[in-house]
């Protein structure tokens, strides 16, 4: 997985074990077993209830992990610039964590109340096996035509949440949306159905790249990776999106799934 530990400031690539790659502490025994059971010890099929419980894993590691960056602000702040001003450096994370504070406030009433599932999904089987997974968030500002969807400065910022494994000889990719932001993401979902069968693979091997903190690499990847390619995961593809938004360069959201000399899914 690549992670960040000590005093990095860009994630490495580093050897776990399957337990502790694969499992989310983030609730107690008891809570964990109870949500999650549908998808944990059944065949689950993807349907609107499995897609919820992926979702909120997703979610959930999420707002953890971003929770987890706050408090590691003072780290971040020295070594990421020691000229940039701190406030700036806590300031994105904070708004990321205000941003899920809301999304956590519908879903725990759907979660008290189980009156309407509050996601809605698309989901992709790739008929292949593949030897990654991941899980994790894309805030789309442009559509597949360019044209802005929202500001990072926006009261609230909508999210795309996205989970990708392998099930059986197959992988399964579930792209979620909390209902209440169908309206501001449409037509970037839109444009995401109709992406072809390749697009599809370099865009989800693109999102698990640039969303790094739940990717999990089995070692027959990383045994063929490249120096370039580990380059790529280990911060370098999306410290060069990060910088062509900074300049205003984009190509709406046709840049994710540009062909950026690694695909996942080639293993």
């Amino acid at each position: 997985m690549p992670k960040m530990r000590g005093n990095d400031v860009v994630p490495r690539i580093t050897k776990f074990g399957r337990k502790m790659a694969t499992v989310f502490t983030g609730f107690c025994g008891e809570h964990d077993k109870k949500v999650f059971q549908p998808i944990e010890d059944k065949d689950w099929k993807v349907n609107s209830e499995t897609a919820f419980l992926f979702f909120y894993r997703t979610f959930a590691s999420q707002m953890q992990a971003k929770q987890e960056y706050v408090k590691r602000s003072d780290l971040l702040a020295k070594d990421l610039d020691r000229s940039l001003n701190k406030n700036e450096v806590v300031s994105g994370y904070m708004m990321a964590v205000d941003d899920f504070k809301r999304d956590k406030r519908l879903v725990d009433d759907y979660l008290i109340k189980h009156e309407r599932i509050p996601i809605k999904y698309i989901c992709w089987t790739i008929h292949q096996p593949i030897k990654f997974a991941f899980s994790g968030f894309t805030t789309p500002y442009y559509d597949f035509e360019g044209h802005e969807i929202q500001t990072v400065r926006a009261d609230v910022n909508r999210h795309i949440f996205i989970t990708v494994l392998p099930h059986g000889n197959e992988a399964i990719a579930i792209i979620t949306w909390l209902k209440v932001d169908d309206r501001k993401v449409r037509r970037y979902i839109n444009g995401l159905q109709k992406l072809t069968l390749v697009q599809r693979k370099q865009y989800l091997s693109n999102m698990a790249i640039s969303t790094t903190d739940d990717l999990v690499l089995s070692p027959l990847i990383v045994n063929q990776l490249s120096r370039p390619q580990k380059s790529l995961i280990e911060g370098e593809f999306e410290m060069m999106h990060s910088f062509a938004e900074m300049i205003g360069v984009t190509n709406g959201a046709k840049s994710e799934y540009e062909e950026i000399g690694l695909n996942l899914f080639d293993f």
